[in-house]
C-alpha cells in the first residue's frame, strides 16, 4: 500500500492514515476509465467525473497502473496523461509501458 503518511508526520497522522479505505477511490477510478473505453480520461476528467478532488485520483494511478488495472497512454488531453482501464486497453494501440 502507498504510504498515506510522511515518515516526519506525527504518530496520530500514521494512525489516521491506517484507517483509510482506498478501495472506494480506486474503485470509482476504474469506473469512470471503464465507460470511457479506448477514450480514456485525465485524472482531472476522473475528477470531475466523480466529484473527487483531483489529489484524491492522481495518486490512485501508480498503484492502479502496477496492478493492471489502468494503463497510461501515449495521449495528453488539456496537459495531462491520458488513461484507460483494462477494459479501454483492450482496443488502445498507443500504450505507454509503465515504468
Amino acid at each position: 500500500m502507498d504510504a498515506l503518511a510522511r515518515n516526519t508526520d506525527p504518530q496520530t497522522s500514521h494512525d489516521a492514515a491506517a484507517t483509510v479505505d482506498l478501495a472506494p477511490l480506486q474503485e470509482a477510478v476504474v469506473s469512470v476509465l471503464d465507460r470511457r473505453g479506448v477514450t480514456g480520461a485525465t485524472t482531472l476528467e476522473i475528477a470531475n467525473s466523480t466529484g473527487l478532488p483531483r489529489v484524491s485520483v492522481s495518486p490512485r494511478m501508480k498503484p492502479l497502473e502496477g496492478a493492471g488495472l489502468v494503463f497510461r497512454t501515449s495521449r495528453r488531453r488539456g496537459g495531462g496523461v491520458v488513461w484507460v482501464s483494462k477494459k479501454g486497453a483492450a482496443n488502445c494501440l498507443d500504450l505507454v509501458e509503465a515504468a
